[in-house]
């Protein structure tokens, strides 16, 4: 695996590319109804297939998911948003620049990669940018030092506020009955704790019914009123995320299909 050197910290550049794959032989190495404990795609990887069904890398968070419930991106960290810049200021052109952020944040390792960098205040508001290494100072919990895609296209000032988040795919969560971030999409088999999968995020795609709901065909699915089990569905209720159609009839507590919309 490469080593990017910055500053004197080795920031370790992931080796997998991003990329997508087509139709059902595209690969070997981990296949839809797989789970993994070590990383074979960078994570996001879409595997499309020709009927339509689609698929996204991930990695299960800290609780183990269940087959056939749609997953949620993990939360993102008030902690990583809307930080001054102060006394980092970075040039335009670097690749290779050090942000602050809020003291005793949750940041590990490489949880940043293939997340995104962005600037909501000041001169460079709007721009974005992709992570793809990311490491705290040895000694520090506020400078996190970043290798980013592209290069800084506006310089970065003291008064420049940064905001960070994670892979959508990085550690995913049942989606809880309360929502607290996006559809990430569903696996097709009971995932372990801390292992890979893909989760289908288009496409005719089982979904459990959640116990207070009727799946009817042509209706819209998502995430239910008073959503009763985690990861259920339910029928669409207005300002709560839009999942896909619903493809069958059923009654409560049973499995359903889907067309999924979440990769559209």
């Amino acid at each position: 695996m490469p080593v990017n050197m910055m500053l004197g910290l080795p920031l370790r550049v992931n080796a997998f590319e991003m990329s997508t794959l087509f139709g059902p032989t595209a690969s070997s190495r981990q296949g839809i109804y797989e789970e993994s404990s070590t990383q074979n795609f960078a994570l996001g990887t879409k595997w499309v297939y020709g009927d339509g069904r689609t698929f996204r890398y991930a990695l299960n968070g800290g609780v183990a998911l269940g087959k056939a419930k749609m997953t949620q991106t993990q939360v993102v960290e008030t902690k990583l948003l809307e930080v001054a810049q102060t006394a980092h200021t970075q040039v335009v052109g670097a690749e290779d620049i050090t942000v602050l952020v809020t003291t005793a944040s949750a940041i590990v390792g490489d949880s940043l990669v293939g997340g995104t960098l962005w600037f909501n205040k000041v001169g460079n508001m709007g721009e974005s940018y992709r992570i793809i290494a990311s490491a705290l100072r040895p000694g520090s919990d506020t400078l996190l030092d970043l290798k980013l895609e592209t290069p800084i296209r506006t310089a970065i000032v003291a008064t420049s506020e940064a905001s960070l988040c994670p892979n959508a795919w990085y550690k995913v969560v049942v989606f809880p009955t309360t929502t607290t971030g996006s559809a990430a999409g569903v696996p097709l088999i009971d995932v372990t704790i801390g292992y890979y999968f893909w989760a289908q995020t288009g496409g005719d795609c089982p979904i459990y019914v959640d116990s207070s709901e009727t799946a009817v065909i042509g209706n819209l699915a998502g995430p239910p009123a008073a959503m009763a089990v985690p990861g259920a569905a339910g029928v669409w209720v207005t300002l709560k995320q839009l999942w896909g159609t619903w493809r069958t009839v059923n009654a409560a507590d049973e499995v359903g299909l889907v067309d999924l919309w979440l990769d559209r």
